[in-house]
């Protein structure tokens, strides 16, 4: 009888038909497999959720959209949390590299030799921009070089060295042309020091 046949020639007298059923429900299960994989590596999010929770180069969540910035505003370094309000509008677009941010009572200040914060000028910068920095704290002896990271809708990246500073101050930076709502990144990079951020600000040149 069937039954007591060898597997192989089961398989060889099985129905054709239940042979193209096999097939057609393993190729489905790849496809829905490879279908989930590329959403993984390509899911339709904003950029916001992408920074934060799957890249991490946000270090707070600055809601949908809040990293579009308004050239002009002066934004302030000092902590929050969501118990506790301010009037003053935050700084919620840092990157990696800043203390906690509810212990930030005077500014923020760095905890890396890199810290970093985002900017998307909802206007650009067609003539480029002044970036305005309050430093109210330094210690140590080395510099903090800045560096302004463009990305543009191309994909192409720039970087650009555009000063640096060594002392408690106010100090102002030329920055480049920038294309409206481009993405761009303030990188301080320092040598042995500690600084803390009381308030940043960019104009349009």
């Amino acid at each position: 009888m069937y039954k007591d046949l060898p597997d192989k020639e089961k398989a060889r007298r099985m129905h054709p038909l239940w042979r193209v059923c096999i097939y057609a429900a393993c190729g489905a299960i790849a496809g829905y497999y490879a279908f989930v994989l590329f959403l993984g590596k390509n899911p339709g999010v904003g950029t916001e959720y992408r920074m934060y929770y799957m890249d991490h180069t946000l270090s707070d969540w600055p809601g949908q959209g809040g990293l579009a910035y308004e050239p002009g505003t002066q934004l302030y370094g000092i902590g929050y949390s969501k118990y506790r309000k301010t009037d003053k509008p935050l700084c919620i677009t840092k990157g990696q590299g800043w203390k906690n941010r509810e212990t930030q009572t005077g500014g923020s200040e760095n905890c890396a030799g890199e810290a970093s914060m985002f900017f998307a000028f909802t206007q650009g910068l067609p003539r480029g921009g002044i970036l305005k920095l309050n430093i109210n704290g330094f210690k140590g002896d080395g510099k903090v070089s800045i560096l302004f990271k463009h990305k543009r809708k191309d994909g192409t990246i720039e970087v650009k060295d555009i000063g640096e500073f060594v002392a408690v101050g106010e100090y102002e930076y030329l920055l480049p042309e920038v294309t409206q709502n481009d993405l761009t990144e303030l990188i301080f990079k320092t040598e042995g020091s500690v600084f803390r951020l009381w308030t940043v600000e960019i104009d349009i040149a």
